[in-house]
């Protein structure tokens, strides 16, 4: 669990403060079946009342994408809200409820808001999570460039798929870290995210021991939720909704 404390070590010794963004996807096929949007709005908001009660220290942002390319995509953003107030989480959680389903996948313009909102911010571990569940729908190129150049070595991005029609070779091009979670009920995007708890606590521990603040993944023992080697081909289902 992400803890303001280190256990287990000198209690004088805090964990880094984090700074988290997370980028979601709400194109029209995350309204499949009705549920696997608000299954990820749940489990988001959950993770925000964990974090609030581990570290409060600790600061998140939420990108909703939808829409196409340039003036035609949905990014909007609940910009940063630090988790020691309840009036803060209250309000990042209704950010995170408002949203509806439609539209295509504008990546490309969500990472471009994710390396915006986070330059400059004071906390030294950042992390941006960017979950989708199909292709993009716009041009990627640029913003993957900008994204490798200027902000790789400064933040730690986690790739999410959202099962499998995901062009997970593609989210290599800008993260070692790409998973894939292969259950998309409630139950399984809450375990992710206590996953992701965990791995920002892992990574705490190794800034404040190992000088280092790459990002440590945490056992995924019980969750469905697999690490992809993203150097293989993968098959995407063209006919499959963005």
């Amino acid at each position: 669990e992400l803890s303001a404390s280190t256990k287990g070590r000198d209690e004088g010794i805090a964990a880094q403060a984090a700074s988290i963004v997370l980028v979601l996807d709400a194109s029209a096929s995350m309204q499949e079946n009705g549920k696997k949007l608000k299954d990820i709005q749940d489990a988001a908001k959950a993770f925000v009342n964990t974090t609030k009660e581990k570290s409060p220290i600790s600061e998140i942002a939420v990108i909703w994408y939808q829409g196409s390319e340039g003036s035609s995509s949905t990014i909007t953003d609940s910009g940063f809200y630090t988790l020691d107030t309840s009036d803060n989480v209250d309000a990042i959680n209704r950010f995170i409820s408002n949203k509806n389903a439609s539209g295509g996948t504008p990546m490309g313009d969500a990472l471009e808001e994710a390396n915006s909102i986070l330059s400059g911010r004071p906390n030294s571990s950042k992390y941006a999570l960017l979950f989708t569940d199909g292709m993009p729908t716009d041009n990627t190129q640029q913003a993957f460039n900008r994204w490798n150049t200027h902000y790789k070595k400064k933040a730690n991005l986690v790739c999410i798929s959202i099962g499998d029609n995901t062009d997970t070779k593609m989210l290599g091009k800008i993260s070692d870290n790409v998973l894939r979670l292969n259950d998309t009920g409630e139950q399984s995007f809450k375990a992710f995210f206590k996953w992701v708890t965990a791995s920002i606590k892992s990574t705490s521990v190794s800034v404040t021991d190992m000088g280092t603040d790459e990002i440590q993944l945490a056992s995924t023992t019980g969750i469905d939720l697999e690490k992809v080697d993203t150097s293989k081909d993968c098959t995407v289902d063209e006919n499959f909704v963005v």
